[in-house]
Parts: C-alpha cells; sequence; structure tokens
C-alpha cells in the first residue's frame, strides 16, 4: 500500500512523494496495518469551489479523501490530485508551503487524523 506524503525538503521547499505505507506484521488473521498514534479525528466537508491559499500543515497528520477529489499545488505550478480512498501524510510544517482545492466540480469530504 503506497500513500503521498508532502513535507519539507532540504531547501526548504514543499515536496510530494509517494511512499510505501509502513506496515505492521501480520496478526493471528493474516492482516496487516499501518498503525500510526493519534488522538482524534476530524471531518471536514468543503464546498467544490474551495481553496484554502498558501499555508503549511499546521501539524503531522493524515488526510484521508473520503469523496470528491483534493488537489495540492506546490511552488512552481505542480500540481497532484488525490481522489477518494486515497491517504495524504502532511508534514510540511515549514517551509515554502501549498495550496489546497477540491478538483472535479464536487465537494470535498476528508478526514483529517492528528499524528501525536
Amino acid at each position: 500500500m503506497e500513500i503521498t506524503r508532502l513535507h519539507t525538503n532540504a531547501d526548504g521547499d514543499s515536496v510530494l512523494d509517494v511512499v510505501p505505507l509502513p506496515m505492521a506484521p501480520e496478526d493471528e488473521q493474516g492482516h496487516l496495518a499501518a498503525i500510526f498514534p493519534t488522538t482524534e479525528v476530524v471531518f471536514c466537508e468543503t464546498e467544490s469551489d474551495f481553496t484554502q491559499d498558501w499555508h503549511n500543515a499546521p501539524r503531522r497528520q493524515l488526510v484521508v479523501v473520503l469523496s470528491g477529489c483534493m488537489e495540492i499545488e506546490l511552488h512552481g505550478g505542480n500540481r497532484t490530485t488525490l481522489e477518494a480512498g486515497k491517504v495524504l501524510l502532511a508534514e510540511d510544517v515549514g517551509g515554502s508551503g501549498h495550496i489546497t482545492r477540491a478538483a472535479g466540480g464536487a465537494p470535498l469530504r476528508t478526514a483529517i487524523i492528528p499524528l501525536t
């Protein structure tokens, strides 16, 4: 399983990478699981024309796209779209930041999971 990681590189630029999701060993039923420490989950819904201008992630967090499409734009114009079922690990708490938009003409629903 893979997730999209948004982080700050050594030059201070926010960058996106697709990385493997770290999985814990199989349990007795043969399930693999990714374990992230957290204490809360925030559910968000935005209109189809939502845009959050240049910003950094407020903290390390997972953003799970539940429905709609989320677009992330970086400096230089590079854009990535995450569709329903995709997971973003937002770690660019410093650096150049990014723009977040609803894409595809539909409302965007996400689950935001702050990491401890």
